[in-house]
């Protein structure tokens, strides 16, 4: 088939630089809510965002605080097997010197060298285990492998915690305040839904300019206005509206109950850490009536074992038992605190983040 096909060079229709340009700018008159309920749910979305990251530091400053004072015990014990073992020595040296002097046989020798050998074991596991504590706070702080912490000297005693009763105000963790903006913009939610219902209403404006426009024969610019309204409705065909509305309040009632058992959780946390605090603060107190009678024995134990009225295997008992009651007044003091601390993460307190203080 022989089709007379001209040459593409030789035709002359229309002009061979073409430029079009067309400008449209839309403005929403009325749509039943659906922009103001979009932003309104977007910064719902951001507000639950921002408390679930408050809420994790937190958590991790609950957790680093419960590290630091996990290392304040095992660093009070490890200085109270050290003022144990240099008691023992001084024991073992009074007793070589009584034994030079024939006022001491080879049983209390052995008695007072068994007994600096215990102190050296309990001071060397003492240190392992304050090692340990070490290790773990440096691993929350993000300095692995670091032992070497400076630990405050000035705790203050212990006083009654100042949370007589706690109630559902006092709880103020993040966790909550997660489950509110939830809430509301599941409640947004619902206002977008029920948006359906009605139509949206636009106003609209065109203006094009080009070359040759839309005359393809045409060599001039020229351009045009355009202008009118833009109606669009859903009409609920189906009830598909109705359905989804229905489904959104249902996402409201479920954040409400999952905020509701998650506030009585936290509630019955914050009354047993009352609890606990308490208990604690009680312990304390004992204890240090304790320290203070195991002080005075140990101290008329030395008066009268140097005048020859008492063995040494039974001052290394009194011995022994002040180390003990040291050890115990220090753990009962930071397991205080220890309690407080949970209480505070119970409730919320911003004083997660401050020191030792009361």
């Amino acid at each position: 088939v022989d089709l007379p096909i001209p040459n593409i060079d030789d035709m002359e229709i229309g002009a061979k630089e073409n430029y079009q340009a067309d400008m449209k700018l839309t403005v929403p008159l009325f749509t039943g809510g659906r922009i103001s309920g979009g932003i309104d749910f977007q910064q719902a979305a951001l507000a639950a965002q921002t408390a679930g990251l408050n809420a994790k530091r937190t958590t991790i400053a609950f957790h680093c605080r419960d590290a630091y004072l996990k290392l304040m015990i095992a660093d009070g014990l490890a200085k109270s097997a050290e003022a144990s073992l240099n008691r023992v020595i001084i024991i073992r040296n009074d007793v070589r010197n009584l034994h030079a002097s024939g006022l001491a046989d080879s049983v209390d020798l052995l008695d007072a060298e068994l007994a600096y050998q215990t102190g050296l074991y309990q001071l060397e596991s003492q240190k392992t285990t304050r090692a340990n504590a070490a290790l773990a706070l440096a691993q929350l702080l993000g300095r692995e492998g670091e032992t070497e912490f400076i630990l405050t000297e000035d705790i203050p005693p212990p006083r009654e915690s100042a949370y007589s009763a706690i109630t559902a105000d006092d709880i103020q963790r993040h966790e909550l305040t997660v489950y509110d903006s939830r809430i509301r913009a599941a409640e947004y939610g619902v206002r977008l839904n029920s948006a359906e219902y009605f139509p949206t209403l636009a106003a609209f404006g065109g203006y094009s300019v080009g070359k040759p426009n839309k005359d393809m024969f045409g060599n001039e610019w020229n351009d045009h206005f355009t202008a009118g309204l833009n109606l669009s409705w859903s009409f609920n065909l189906g009830n598909k509206t109705g359905k989804s509305t229905s489904a959104a309040r249902q996402k409201v009632y479920s954040e409400q109950m999952a905020r509701r058992e998650l506030e009585e959780s936290l509630l019955l946390q914050a009354h047993a850490a009352l609890e606990n605090v308490r208990h604690a603060y009680q312990a304390f107190v004992i204890s240090e009536k304790e320290l203070a009678i195991a002080r005075e024995k140990y101290r008329l134990g030395r008066e009268r074992q140097q005048a020859g009225r008492m063995t040494v295997n039974r001052l290394l008992e009194l011995e022994q038992e002040l180390t003990t009651s040291e050890q115990m007044h220090r753990v009962s003091m930071i397991t205080y605190y220890l309690s407080e601390n949970t209480l505070l993460y119970a409730v919320g307190s911003s004083r997660l983040f401050g020191g030792i203080s009361q």
